[in-house]
């Protein structure tokens, strides 16, 4: 899977290359395919490739190369444009992703052997449905759907009050700056917690950090202070709930199971990165505060999700050591 999301990736940067609208607009197409087959590629190998008690610390490491590799390939790519050209630009992209397919493939291991039950290719398709239908599953769409609204809410509202407010691009840029900084220490902090102390805690204290950082920002809207601060909090707390959702995945979804839930997952997540987007763009419009209220308030409801799913999953594990002990 996740050579083939390279490939569809490394195929996508040939945009730029070409002119005609539809031959971009089906090399963006194959851009989106190939980062989804990226990502739950990605976040089934790792979940089956970590030690149970360092799940957590390896997710929030793994969020954070995805970081480490933007802040890096960001100034990288500017460069490459500017001296060279879009045209070059997309070459050297190609010529990356190759070389990524040809680590892969040569250096990772093939974990497929470890899966109970592997899915056949035409068995495939049908196994969201299955996994939708399962209590754990549709406990995790809300929790991580809920934070995702707010989160994309944030990333398009921020920049453009800070601008309005403050008129000055340098206070965006160290928003941004400060933002990436501490939303990183924060996964690290929320995975090593989950190892520590499991993930129940540190899930329900990242939901609370959400409200009340979408309280701040509804009395702070008009405060560039308020806004930079609440501002870099929110979006802490969510990084720390897409690390911690490694850990929730791998505590009550069996492993077979993993692919199709963390598609499912994916696209959860692109739905509500969409519609916090829309949604945040129409409640603005009335109230500065409002979106950071109304979706900072929908966070309260995933705490008690949170709960259900622990508790669910305290419930099937006390059920599965009595049929352990009742056939031994």
């Amino acid at each position: 899977m996740l050579v083939c999301g390279l490939i569809l990736s490394g195929v996508s940067s040939l945009v730029f290359q070409v002119h005609a609208f539809w031959w971009v607009a089906l090399l963006w197409l194959l851009a989106g395919a190939g980062g989804a087959l990226v990502t739950v590629g990605g976040s089934s190998y790792l979940t089956r490739l970590s030690a149970r008690g360092a799940l957590g610390i390896l997710s929030a490491l793994y969020a954070l190369s995805m970081t480490i590799g933007g802040a890096i390939g960001s100034p990288v790519a500017g460069l490459l444009i500017a001296q060279y050209g879009f045209g070059t630009f997309g070459w050297a992209a190609v010529i990356l992703t190759a070389a990524t397919v040809l680590i892969v493939i040569t250096w990772m291991a093939n974990l497929h052997g470890d899966a109970t039950q592997p899915t056949s290719i035409h068995t495939l398709g049908g196994s969201i449905m299955p996994a939708f239908r399962q209590p754990m599953v549709r406990l995790l769409i809300g929790l991580r759907g809920l934070p995702t609204l707010f989160y994309g809410m944030l990333t398009v509202l921020m920049p453009l009050l800070i601008n309005d407010l403050s008129g000055s691009k340098v206070m965006v840029a160290a928003y941004g700056t400060t933002t990436l900084v501490v939303a990183s220490a924060a996964q690290l902090l929320a995975g090593k917690a989950a190892d520590r102390w499991g993930a129940r805690n540190p899930t329900l204290v990242a939901y609370a950090t959400v409200v009340v950082a979408g309280l701040g920002l509804f009395f702070g809207a008009r405060s560039v202070a308020g806004l930079f601060i609440f501002g870099v909090l929110g979006i802490a707390a969510a990084w720390s709930l897409s690390t911690l959702m490694y850990v929730w995945v791998a505590d009550g979804v069996p492993r077979e199971e993993h692919p199709a839930t963390f598609g499912l997952l994916h696209a959860v997540w692109s739905l509500c990165m969409i519609g916090g987007s829309i949604l945040g763009g129409w409640l603005v419009r009335l109230m500065p505060g409002l979106p950071f209220l109304v979706l900072g308030l929908v966070n309260i409801a995933p705490c008690f999700l949170a709960m259900l799913y622990y508790r669910h999953k305290a419930v099937e594990d006390a059920a599965h050591s009595a049929h352990s002990l009742h056939r031994a």
